[in-house]
C-alpha cells in the first residue's frame, strides 16, 4: 500500500531505474531525475531522494547544499573502486540525513519506507502547538472585543451599544479577515522553487512594488545597494515581501523605516508601536518563517522599545 510520500531518484542506468520501478512504484510517488538536473526544484517536495550512480559524490554534494532537509538514501553502485575509493558522505550532512545501502533490493527498499514511515503525531506536536499560540495572541484581542461589546448590548440593549457593538464588528472582522487572507496565500504558495542568488535582491523589490490593494503605506529606505547573496528560493521573494510589508503596517510606528542587506541577509529596522519586540513571531512573520524553512532560511525579531529588528536570513548552522 503507498505512503503518499515523494520519492525523487536520481540515476544515470535505465536497468537501475526499471530495478527502482520495481521495488517502489507500488510504495510511493516515485519520480525519476537525471544526474545533469541537480539540483532540481522536483526535489524541493520530495520525502527521500535516492542517489544511485556510480560515482554519486557531486550529487550528494549538491543535495546538501540545497535541500538539506530531504533525507537522502545513497546506493553503492557497482562500477567504482570501492577499496580505494569509499562513498563519502559531504561534509556537513547532518547525522543521519544520509543512508548508505547496498545494491541490494530489500535493503534500498526498506531503507526508503523506513524514511517515508508516518511522522508520530508526538512530533507534531510542537509545530501545532506553535500555530494555535501564533493564532491565540494573534487575535486573542478582537475575539475579546467582540465578546465584551456582544455581552454589554446583550444585558442593556439600546442604540448606543448597538452603535459600538457595529463599530467594534467591523474593526475586528477587518483582523479576522486578514489573518485568513494571510493564510490563503500561505496555502497557494509556490511549493517548487529553484534557488537563486537574486533571492534578497527580489525580496526588496517586491517590498519596494508593495503591490497591496490599500491600506497604509510603509515605505523602506534602504541603507546598502542590492547584492547577490545566498542563494534562496526565488519563487518565494514576492509572498515572503508581502508578509514583511503586513507587520510593518500594523506594528512600525513610522511610515519610513530602514533597511540594509548583509551577510546575515535582509534587515529592517522599525520604531515599534508597543513597547519591545512580542516573544514569539507575529502570525504574518510565522507564514513567512514556515514557508523558508524548508530552504534554510528563517525570519527573526528582536531589538528592543527604541527600534525592532526584522531580518530575512539563513537559518543558524
Amino acid at each position: 500500500m503507498s505512503t503518499g510520500g515523494i520519492v525523487v531518484a536520481v540515476s544515470e542506468t535505465l536497468a537501475v531505474r526499471e530495478t527502482l520501478a520495481i521495488l517502489l512504484e507500488q510504495e510511493c510517488d516515485l519520480r525519476f531525475a537525471a544526474p545533469a538536473s541537480v539540483p532540481s526544484p522536483t526535489l524541493a517536495a520530495a520525502d527521500v531522494a535516492l542517489v544511485a550512480l556510480v560515482d554519486p559524490r557531486p550529487t550528494l554534494t549538491a543535495l546538501q547544499q540545497e535541500w538539506p532537509h530531504v533525507p537522502v538514501v545513497a546506493v553503492e553502485v557497482p562500477g567504482r573502486r570501492t577499496a580505494t575509493a569509499p562513498l563519502a558522505i559531504p561534509a556537513g550532512a547532518a547525522e543521519g540525513t544520509v543512508c548508505r545501502v547496498p545494491l541490494e533490493p530489500h535493503a534500498i527498499r526498506r531503507a526508503v519506507l523506513d524514511r517515508l514511515s508516518p511522522v508520530p503525531e508526538s512530533d507534531l506536536s510542537g509545530p501545532i502547538g506553535l500555530v494555535v499560540e501564533t493564532l491565540r495572541a494573534e487575535l486573542g484581542y478582537a475575539l475579546r472585543a467582540l465578546r465584551t461589546f456582544s455581552t454589554l448590548h446583550a444585558r442593556s440593549p439600546g442604540p448606543d451599544t448597538h452603535a459600538l457593538l457595529g463599530a467594534v464588528m467591523r474593526e475586528q472582522s477587518h483582523v479576522l479577515a486578514e489573518c485568513l487572507e494571510q493564510m490563503e496565500r500561505f496555502c497557494a504558495r509556490p511549493r517548487l522553487s529553484a534557488r537563486g542568488a537574486d533571492f534578497l535582491a527580489a525580496v526588496r523589490a517586491a517590498v519596494d512594488r508593495d503591490e497591496s490593494p490599500g491600506g497604509r503605506r510603509v515605505v523602506c529606505r534602504w541603507r546598502s545597494p542590492a547584492s547577490y547573496g545566498p542563494p534562496g528560493p526565488s519563487a518565494l521573494a514576492p509572498l515572503v515581501a508581502g508578509y514583511v510589508l503586513d507587520h510593518l503596517r500594523r506594528n512600525s510606528a513610522a511610515a519610513v523605516v530602514d533597511g540594509h542587506e548583509s551577510g546575515a541577509g535582509l534587515t529592517v529596522v522599525y520604531p515599534p508601536q508597543r513597547g519591545t519586540a512580542e516573544a514569539r513571531l507575529p502570525w504574518a512573520l510565522a507564514l513567512a518563517d514556515f514557508a523558508l524553512r524548508p530552504w534554510g532560511w528563517r525570519v527573526a525579531l528582536g531589538g528592543a522599545a527604541t527600534g525592532v529588528t526584522l531580518t530575512v536570513g539563513l537559518a543558524a548552522a
